[in-house]
């Protein structure tokens, strides 16, 4: 049964009112309390859902970066040799080329979170 109350305050006296009957065989809780007993499960469910293709994503991610900077180099190969050649050592080309990934990663990040940015105030209706 739902039942409004007048004020939040006597709910305590409300519910000590109803259990101190012994002919009434009752359980007074809140209704939110009541809401988030029966969504417990999903929530749990989803929750477990989605960090699995957190996790998942993130894998893939990583796999996708490795896959991207071994391509990168492979295709630079031309101009890794010719530093070689001309007296670069191998930890300056190894710092060159990742200080060159860490740059266009950074560009890319930034890029992609300022679309993402707008195109969410665009939906949350402050942009139009």
């Amino acid at each position: 049964m739902r039942v409004k109350l007048q004020s939040a305050d006597i709910f305590q006296t409300f519910k000590d009112a109803l259990t101190a009957d012994p002919h009434l065989n009752v359980s007074v809780i809140r209704e939110s309390a009541f809401y988030t007993e029966q969504s417990s499960a999903l929530t749990t469910l989803i929750n477990s859902i989605g960090t699995t293709v957190a996790m998942l994503m993130g894998i893939g991610a990583v796999f996708g970066a490795i896959l991207t900077m071994y391509s990168t180099v492979s295709s630079c190969s031309r101009e890794i040799a010719t530093l070689r050649a001309l007296g670069f050592g191998a930890m300056p080309v190894v710092v060159s080329v990742l200080i060159e990934a860490l740059l266009l990663a950074l560009v890319g990040g930034l890029v992609g979170a300022a679309i993402a940015y707008f195109r969410v105030q665009r939906l949350s209706g402050q942009y139009t």
